[in-house]
């Protein structure tokens, strides 16, 4: 057997493990796995990474710690995720994530299932040593980052970018409250109060830039009152925070029949994405922000000041 044919069954027999045994595993394991991962290429042979691996009961508040962060704060990554699959690159990623699924006994179209054993990422799906790079590794890897998609889209003609924004209509309902907060499975996930509750809803145009846009004018928004008593204050003025909440049923279309139609809305990975990028683009305004679950079954409770409620979208 030549070392091209070993190679090749290494990367035959490889696979995406989705559960663990809890079994220890020896350090000189460990040690032989790292040094040998340790030659593979790297830019201009910099070597740019550090590990810190840790076992046992490290290893378990590591991964509680990290689970709790996921549930609360919005995923920025050090590369943008892409803007959406296609062709053979959608049937590739569909078929996988089927398998992945189907591997722990999760059905297709069962997506509170599926969110929740999404979430076992963050718990390292049980493995009994986890390693974590260190963080000048990640700052190496984002200033090697290359032009994210979402600016080259960005690139249109005058005409073409007016179009185009009439199709995006990121649509929001906002409550002023007092109080608010998301359970999933009598969990809290997210709460908020004094400020805003903010059901959004992606549809399929929509991008960044559209997210960014709605959270900015939220966060303008006078919806609050001032020592007049007059609504005169925005989130900002006020140091209010949000709670942001997923909700597919504002693409509701009832045009025809007695049942509404939400096909209009944006697909799950995309409106997930968008979702999470809108919650990041509030805090980056300064606006403290937590979310719901994408995807679960959530109970939402509120108090509503005022009442204050809006409907928003990009096209207003």
């Amino acid at each position: 057997m030549t070392q091209i044919d070993t190679l090749n069954d290494i990367c035959d027999a490889r696979y995406s493990c989705r559960a663990f045994r809890p079994d220890p595993v020896d350090r000189a394991v460990i040690e032989r796995i790292v040094a040998t991962a340790q030659k593979i290429p790297s830019w201009c042979n910099a070597q740019p990474w550090q590990l810190t691996i840790a076992s046992g009961a490290a290893t378990d508040a590591f991964r509680e710690a990290l689970y709790a962060h996921a549930m609360t704060t919005a995923a920025v990554p050090d590369l943008d995720w892409p803007e959406k699959y296609q062709g053979v690159y959608l049937d590739r990623r569909r078929a996988c994530g089927f398998q992945l699924y189907n591997a722990v006994g999760i059905e297709k179209g069962d997506r509170p299932a599926g969110a929740k054993q999404m979430m076992e990422n963050f718990r390292l799906f049980g493995a009994p040593a986890a390693r974590e790079p260190q963080p000048a590794v990640r700052h190496f890897v984002r200033s090697c980052r290359s032009q994210p998609p979402r600016q080259q889209l960005s690139h249109r003609t005058g005409h073409a970018r007016r179009c185009h924004r009439l199709e995006r209509l990121m649509r929001a309902l906002l409550q002023r409250v007092t109080e608010a907060s998301v359970k999933v499975d009598g969990a809290q996930v997210g709460a908020t109060g004094p400020g805003l509750l903010i059901l959004i809803c992606a549809m399929p145009q929509d991008d960044f830039d559209t997210a960014r846009a709605l959270a900015l004018k939220i966060s303008k928004l006078r919806l609050f009152k001032d020592e007049a008593d007059k609504m005169n204050l925005s989130i900002l003025q006020t140091g209010g925070s949000a709670l942001v909440v997923s909700q597919f049923t504002l693409a509701a279309d009832t045009s025809r029949g007695n049942r509404p139609g939400f096909s209009g809305a944006a697909k799950p990975d995309q409106a997930e994405t968008l979702y999470l990028q809108f919650a990041h683009a509030l805090r980056d305004l300064g606006i403290a922000t937590q979310t719901g679950q994408f995807g679960a079954d959530m109970a939402v409770s509120l108090t509503n000041d005022g009442p204050v409620t809006l409907w928003l979208d990009t096209a207003d």
